[in-house]
């Protein structure tokens, strides 16, 4: 097979990852655990309700690209855009997990109440305060108000690496974004602290 032959199976390979990549972050996970609520602020029970378009969170823009290393204490900024047809408004929560559980030492921004919009915007933050700990998701979650009813849940797979070292390079800025592909020899910078 020629270098041509090659380089032209590799490419097709490389498109066809790239598309079930894409697939995978697009979808919603389905997580098939009840709703809970990490800090419920009434004590009624919890219900979970159907996933509809009338309750989204979309277009996530993350103050530092993942995969990045962080360190503890520095806040992870998250912006994003709702629909929500919940009359009382809704909170969203978007947090850190490990391995399925809320990251250890993880300090979330608590939501304040948006109300009922077809196009609306809000952002929220978190950090993890100390020691070292791997992020693997980002969970959002839209309640209602009284954070009885899960509106929308859906999961974003990430991987940022948080750490107190004395020592560290950490707030990787890549000159190409991650996931993609690149050609044998195609050189890739990056800054960072």
């Amino acid at each position: 097979m020629s270098a041509q032959s090659k380089r032209g199976v590799l490419l097709r390979i490389a498109r066809i990852l790239s598309v079930i990549l894409l697939f995978a972050l697009v979808l919603p996970a389905s997580t098939g655990r009840p709703a809970q609520a990490e800090a419920p602020s009434q004590a009624a029970p919890l219900q979970a309700a159907a996933v509809s378009g009338n309750h989204l969170v979309t277009g996530l823009a993350v103050s530092h690209a993942s995969p990045n290393i962080l360190l503890a204490g520095q806040s992870l900024a998250v912006d994003f855009q709702y629909n929500t047809v919940e009359p009382g408004g809704v909170r969203i929560d978007i947090r850190p997990y490990t391995d399925g559980a809320l990251t250890p030492n993880a300090s979330p921004v608590s939501s304040p109440l948006y109300p009922p919009a077809s196009d609306g915007k809000g952002s929220t933050s978190f950090t993890i305060t100390s020691g070292a700990a791997v992020v693997d998701e980002l969970r959002v979650q839209m309640w209602n108000s009284g954070r009885t009813v899960l509106l929308f849940e859906a999961s974003l797979p990430v991987f940022y690496y948080f750490s107190d070292a004395i020592s560290l390079a950490y707030n990787f800025v890549f000159d190409t974004p991650s996931p993609n592909v690149l050609l044998l020899n195609q050189e890739l910078t990056f800054r960072f602290d």
